[in-house]
C-alpha cells in the first residue's frame, strides 16, 4: 500500500499539479482525498492560483484509484464537477494489521464510528502527528492554505508509516512508524 493523501486543497491548481507530478515519480497505487476539494470556503482567502474547474479536471484525470470524504466546503455542486463519490462523511481502510479512520475532521466525534487504531483527518490546514493511548492521529495539513506557520503539505500512507511533506520542497516535515519506531 502507497497512498497518497491530499487534504484542503481548496480549488488551488498550481499545488495540486506540482504534487500530482512529483507523484508520477513515485509508484503510488491510490489517492486518498481528505475533503475541501474546491471552495475556499468564506473564512479563506482566494488563492492566486484558485480554478476550481482545472482542478476538478486535474482530479478527473487521475488514473489511479481515488477515495474521497467529504470536507465542510464540499457541495453537491462540487459532485457534479468531480466524477468520484466525495460525500461520504468518513470511510475506512483495512489494512493486515490497522483499521484506518479517513474523516475530513469537522464532524463531532460522537457522529464518527469509534472502531480505529488511526484516524486520518483534514480540516485544520496544520499537519499533525499525535499518539493518544493506543491510536494514532495524522493530518497530512493543506496543500493549498497551510496554518499554524507551517508550509503547504501533504502525505504519503504506506503499510507502516505516515510520512507528511512540504508541498513546495517536498522534503519531510514529520514522520511516524505504526509501531512506534
Amino acid at each position: 500500500m502507497n497512498i497518497l493523501v491530499l487534504s484542503d486543497i481548496h480549488g488551488a491548481l498550481k499545488p495540486l499539479h506540482d504534487i500530482l507530478a512529483y507523484a508520477g515519480l513515485k509508484s503510488f497505487d491510490t489517492v486518498l482525498f481528505v475533503g475541501d476539494f474546491l471552495n475556499p470556503g468564506p473564512r479563506n482567502p482566494i488563492t492566486p492560483s484558485y480554478n476550481p474547474t482545472q482542478v476538478a479536471d486535474q482530479i478527473n484525470a487521475i488514473t489511479l484509484p481515488k477515495l474521497a470524504v467529504r470536507g465542510n466546503c464540499d457541495s453537491e455542486v462540487d459532485q457534479m464537477l468531480i466524477h468520484l463519490p466525495l460525500m461520504n462523511d468518513y470511510l475506512y481502510l483495512k489494512t493486515p494489521r490497522k483499521n484506518i479512520l479517513v474523516t475530513h475532521g469537522h464532524l463531532h466525534p460522537e457522529q464518527l464510528p469509534e472502531a480505529f487504531d488511526i484516524q486520518i483527518s483534514g480540516h485544520t490546514h496544520i499537519p499533525l502527528i499525535a499518539r493518544e493511548k493506543d491510536r494514532l492521529f495524522l493530518n497530512p495539513g493543506s496543500i493549498a492554505l497551510p496554518k499554524g506557520g507551517f508550509p503547504p503539505s501533504f502525505g504519503e500512507l504506506t503499510d507502516t508509516d505516515f510520512t507528511i511533506r512540504n508541498a513546495e520542497s517536498f522534503q519531510v516535515l514529520m514522520q511516524v512508524n505504526f509501531d512506534g519506531e
